[in-house]
């Protein structure tokens, strides 16, 4: 199936967003500042000083790239640094917070050895080609998002399995097959799971990527954890896929039209990252697969080309009942942003960050799954964004409001920093502006205590959880903001006692409250004890080690 994009128009700015067209006002976004949170902060826990809201209950889990040099060798791309997990538990007005790198075994001999043992996607061994040459292997660092379900915490890494982690103290346990549902604990398992709230059930894939092709495999898990579909597909081309999205009835993919060259990474003159090409003149591909259990692998699947872009993420994505078509929001780039990777200079040390970074854009797609005709239309155009969010409880459902960050300032690409409210039925907008040396990482929405989910309650009753990096005084907070009202800024400043990276993708779970004796002293015993203990400990049925990892 095939279709043409309709023509498109910009949305009206504002009356609350002042059109800029400055490089990078300093008025409005100091860089250098957003620079210093590639930093590594020290391990910790420790009660949150303020007031903290009655009806705020659950743990904020997020996953934080944090460990940017290792003996003085520095990580070139950050997307290669070991990953660190922030947790606050909130109950009874108090709010606990801990932070622990993720102990897998390639943090303990890369800690051990003092130096860079292992590739990353975009980071070398140091000593040139010849450290390199003939060396795929790249390890899991864990670093890109973490989910807590059926009372297991999952740290995840898309290039393969999660680590299976302690919930309270955030110890590392292990790699984990799922109950055998992966094929190994190298099988890749994306790091963008989605929740179906109506199912109830975990749904996540993963993408192995072969010259020319690639294979793409669907799994769902019901409240116990077990494994009650699979299903995979084939494709040609290279399935670049970092996120996607759910309805009801499908699985969404856009395959972004791209591919994988080989040849110098095997060589080792070059990063895995530096070996993708993006080409400009071909489609995207929205691939959608009926998630119906009668059907065989690959039944049903429906392909349709649209317009050429490169994505990340996906904001939500529904069918809608009186037209029939599947409704995607999505957010886009114009083309896939490939960087010479120096060895001994990290990207974001570089001079100018932003200089060859494209913008970030918000659009929705309709597509027609009878004819395989796409309609697109814009949502936020004229500033750089990322990390959306909606309500959990309307994730395969129709849904009015987006929240995300974005640039301070309107025009070119640059650091997103803004708390942004989008309301898709009305292109009405709330921002937030915080201070220049000041920037607000993904938001995570909360849902209040006690209150019946949506729709008895409105979809933007709730609570929005992120932390703020100060990159002038070197601190963070984690921020409070009531998700109706994003434009009055947060209603909550918590200080952290040091700075944190702002990380990339967390989640709330409302379930993961834990007894107050046993959080601190299983916290308080864990810190003292932070290289012992990996893979000691198996949790209901969960195989934890891979002998070919170690």
């Amino acid at each position: 199936m095939s279709g043409a994009p309709t023509a498109i128009s910009e949305p009206p700015p504002t009356a609350i967003e002042p059109r800029r067209e400055s490089r990078h006002d300093p008025s409005l976004c100091d860089v250098d500042a957003f620079k210093r949170n590639f930093m590594e902060p020290p391990e910790g826990y420790y009660y949150l000083e303020g007031d903290i809201p009655s009806d705020l209950e659950g743990t904020f889990f997020k996953n934080i790239p944090a460990k940017f040099e290792i003996g003085g060798e520095k990580i070139t791309h950050p997307f290669d640094a070991h990953g660190m997990i922030a947790a606050v538990t909130f109950q009874d007005s108090t709010a606990f917070f801990r932070n622990k790198f993720i102990r897998s075994p390639y943090y303990l001999r890369e800690l051990r050895a003092n130096r860079i043992l292992y590739r990353g996607v975009g980071t070398q061994k140091k000593g040139g080609w010849i450290r390199n040459v003939f060396d795929t292997f790249l390890r899991n660092v864990a670093n890109t998002h973490v989910v807590y379900w059926s009372g297991f915490l999952l740290a995840l890494w898309e290039g393969a399995a999660p680590w299976n982690m302690d919930p309270i103290a955030l110890g590392c346990w292990g790699a984990t097959d799922l109950r055998k549902s992966l094929e190994n604990t190298r099988d890749p398992f994306s790091a963008h799971y989605k929740i179906d709230p109506i199912r109830n059930r975990l749904v996540n894939f993963g993408t192995k990527i072969g010259l020319n092709s690639g294979k793409v495999t669907a799994w769902e898990y019901d409240d116990q954890f077990d494994c009650v579909s699979r299903k995979s597909f084939n494709v040609q081309g290279t399935p670049f896929m970092h996120d996607w999205a759910l309805t009801d009835n499908y699985y969404v993919w856009f395959q972004n039209p791209t591919s994988f060259n080989p040849f110098a990474f095997l060589l080792g003159t070059k990063t895995a990252f530096e070996c993708i090409d993006f080409d400009k003149t071909k489609p995207a591909v929205v691939h959608l697969l009926p998630r119906d259990s009668n059907m065989k692998d690959g039944e049903g699947l429906i392909s349709v080309p649209i317009d050429s872009f490169f994505n990340f993420h996906f904001v939500n994505s529904y069918e809608d009942k009186a037209t029939g078509e599947v409704v995607v929001d999505v957010v886009t780039i114009d083309n896939y942003d490939k960087f010479d990777i120096d060895d001994d200079i990290p990207l974001y040390e570089a001079e100018d960050l932003f200089a060859n970074v494209s913008k970030s854009l918000m659009y929705r797609y309709r597509l027609n799954t009878r004819d395989g005709t796409f309609r697109k239309e814009p949502l936020v155009t004229d500033r750089s964004l990322d990390f959306p969010t909606v309500n959990p409880r309307v994730v395969t459902q129709k849904h009015r409001y987006v929240w995300f960050c974005a640039q301070s300032e309107v025009g070119p690409s640059g650091p997103v920093q803004a708390p942004v409210k989008l309301d898709v039925e009305t292109n009405e907008r709330q921002i937030w502006l915080p201070e220049p040396h000041e920037f607000v990482g993904e938001m995570v929405f909360a849902p209040k205590k006690a209150k019946p989910p949506y729709p008895d309650t409105p979809e933007d009753e709730g609570y929005l959880l992120a932390y703020l990096f100060n990159g002038r005084d070197m601190k963070s907070e984690l921020l409070i903001f009531e998700a109706r009202d994003i434009s009055q800024g947060p209603i909550r400043r918590l200080p952290l006692q040091y700075a944190l990276p702002l990380g990339l993708h967390g989640q709330f779970a409302p379930d993961a409250v834990f007894d107050k004796k046993r959080l601190e002293k299983q916290v308080d015993v864990a810190m003292l004890w932070l290289d012992k203990g990996w893979g000691r400990k198996s949790e209901a049925g969960f195989s934890i080690i891979d002998p070919a990892i170690l």
